[in-house]
Order: structure tokens, then C-alpha cells, then sequence
């Protein structure tokens, strides 16, 4: 996940020089007798990584129009306040300022993905981000397939 307008940049170039070298080397190998299946077939490791970073860059360029969409369950929560952040126009170094902790407590958690935040702390990151996160449980869809807290005791 891109997290911050200078990975943005990084990777739009990287994508760029990519891209480039995708080019070059199919020449290189279909001058060298590899039919296009051939090169096909030995790009797509590379291809596939490739696409995963346009997802990323897709991704933060909807954020930055402020698409954030909804958090798909709780495991999903850091991410999203970062989405938050980014949809803000927030710098990490201005979440901090505004959070009152210092920069590197933002690029840490972030960096983690919010790991084992607890819910008071992330209702405090969307505060400061002006959001309020909101919380709502649905029935279970049957058959939908089983989780880790599907094998929890059941609330006495």
C-alpha cells in the first residue's frame, strides 16, 4: 500500500522505467528466436508484480479523490485509517501535530498497518482526521465460509 505522495512518486517512475524495460526486453528476446507465448510466459512473474504496484498506485489516486469506501471487517481498520488520512490531504508529519505524538509514532504504526490499535486509539486517528468511524454488525451469511473467530466460545 502506498502511504505517503513520495512512494506515489517512486512508484509512478518505477512503474515508468518498468514498463521500458518490459519493452526492451521483449525485443531483445524475440530477436533472439523466443516466440511471443515464450516471452510471455517468462515476463509474468515480473508482469504480475508489476500489475500489483499499478493496483497500488489506482489505489492511492482514488484515495486521493477521497473514494475511501467503507472498512471490510475489523482486520481491515489500519488500512483504512491510513485511506482516511490520505483521502484528507494529511500529511503523517500533520497527523502526528494533530494527534500530539511525534512523527516517527505515525510512520511506525502505519508502517505496521495499525497493528493491535485498539478502537479507542483509532476513533482518536479519525477524529483528528475529522471522520467518525461508525460500527455495525450484520447476521452471518450461511455458508459463507468459516474464521479464525468461528472457533471461539460463545458469549455467556
Amino acid at each position: 500500500m502506498i502511504k505517503t505522495d513520495r512512494e506515489y512518486k517512486d512508484t509512478k517512475e518505477l512503474i515508468r522505467l518498468r514498463e521500458e524495460a518490459f519493452i526492451e526486453s521483449e525485443r531483445d528476446l524475440a530477436a533472439r528466436g523466443y516466440t511471443a507465448e515464450q516471452v510471455a510466459k517468462l515476463h509474468e512473474p515480473m508482469r504480475t508484480f508489476h500489475m500489483g504496484m499499478v493496483d497500488d498506485v489506482e489505489y492511492y489516486e482514488r484515495l486521493k479523490r477521497g473514494d475511501i469506501g467503507a472498512a471490510q471487517g475489523i482486520r481491515a481498520l489500519g488500512k483504512h485509517l491510513i485511506g482516511l488520512r490520505i483521502a484528507a490531504g494529511i500529511t503523517q508529519r500533520e497527523l502526528a501535530r494533530r494527534m500530539d505524538v511525534h512523527e516517527s509514532q505515525v510512520s511506525r504504526d502505519e508502517h505496521s498497518d495499525y497493528h493491535g490499535i485498539t478502537l479507542g486509539r483509532a476513533e482518536s486517528i479519525a477524529r483528528a482526521l475529522g471522520f467518525a468511524l461508525e460500527y455495525h454488525a450484520r447476521p452471518r451469511t450461511p455458508g459463507a465460509g468459516l474464521s479464525d473467530v468461528d472457533d471461539l466460545p460463545p458469549l455467556a
